[in-house]
């Protein structure tokens, strides 16, 4: 996919959980990839500052993140149901996917078999999908520092 459509399945699942009363599990939770959402802007401007974080070539390698160009080509990989444009993720549908017919919870079992676990920890921050969210009545809840916003 170009960075453009990632951008717009973010702001397809977002729309979806905000606008339209769908899921709230279809807001975008991902591994790889962290952006900001401006929930008090329309559908299109709500999702910026979009990085990714390439593919390590082994496992004591770490990469750092790096902004998502729009004309740039990326390998994506989701489950079938989002794939299919479940849960208004719309732009998924228009996408040629391979099926790679694996239940989603496999890879979960293939890591652990691997031993690739070890102690199971909570991610660091800096890897959230999503690490600045401003609600729609303009309540920055930002991961760098959650601040609280007070009523009146």
């Amino acid at each position: 996919m170009t960075g453009s459509q990632v951008v717009a399945v973010l702001e397809d699942a977002i729309a979806s959980a905000l606008d339209t009363g769908g899921s709230t599990g279809a807001y975008p939770y991902a591994a790889g990839i962290r952006f900001d959402v401006n929930a008090s802007r329309s559908k299109g401007s709500r999702v910026s500052n979009v990085e990714y974080k390439p593919r390590a070539t082994n496992v004591s390698e770490t990469t750092s993140w790096e902004p998502l160009q729009v004309a740039a080509s990326y390998v994506v990989v989701t489950q079938d149901y989002i794939a299919g444009g479940k849960d208004n993720y719309l732009t998924f549908a228009d996408q040629t996917w391979t099926n790679m017919h694996t239940m989603y919870t496999q890879t979960w079992i293939d890591w652990l078999e691997l031993g690739m676990a070890g102690a199971v920890m909570p991610l660091p921050v800096s890897d959230y999908s999503t690490q600045r969210y401003v609600s729609a009545d303009n309540c920055d809840h930002s991961v760098h520092p959650y601040p609280l916003c007070s009523g009146p």
